[in-house]
């Protein structure tokens, strides 16, 4: 009991910390650069996914993996500015609502691209600080159901 209500608790901390992060992202880029940038959580996500796929990868420890996930999403982050940002900024006419659909559709393809592969019920992972638990039996028709090793 004790221990489920601690890791209750470290949960909520840990998810109130993230959206503290993820604020101060948005301010930060709306205050400094006057962007609206509806993709900043699906950037956050690709950094996420990022990190998890270099752990599995190389079994390296996320924290130790900041400096390699920042220098890629670094990139990234350029890369989508010059090829869109910088287009929608320099729009004469509506720069806001350019940039709000510009970022918007960013969102929409960025989570869509990030999705199972149609058919797939999304197999749950095990990663290293979830809570082990072993999934149920696979579904008859699904051949791209991969079961995780259970703890």
């Amino acid at each position: 009991m004790t221990e489920t209500l601690l890791q209750a608790a470290m949960s909520g901390l840990l998810m109130g910390l993230l959206y503290a992060l993820v604020a101060a992202g948005l301010s930060l880029i709306f205050g400094l650069m006057d962007v609206v940038n509806f993709a900043h959580g699906e950037m956050m996500m690709l950094a996420m996914y990022a990190t998890f796929v270099i752990w599995q990868a190389t079994g390296l420890d996320p924290l130790l993996q900041i400096p390699i996930v920042a220098v890629v999403m670094f990139a990234l982050g350029v890369a989508v500015y010059r090829g869109l940002i910088a287009r929608a900024l320099s729009v004469q006419f509506n720069t806001g609502m350019v940039q709000i659909f510009v970022t918007f559709g960013l969102a929409i393809f960025l989570r869509g691209a990030a999705s199972p592969a149609p058919g797939c019920p999304g197999a749950p992972c095990i990663s290293p600080v979830s809570i082990c638990h072993c999934p149920r039996s696979p579904p008859a028709s699904s051949a791209c159901w991969r079961s995780p090793p259970c703890c």
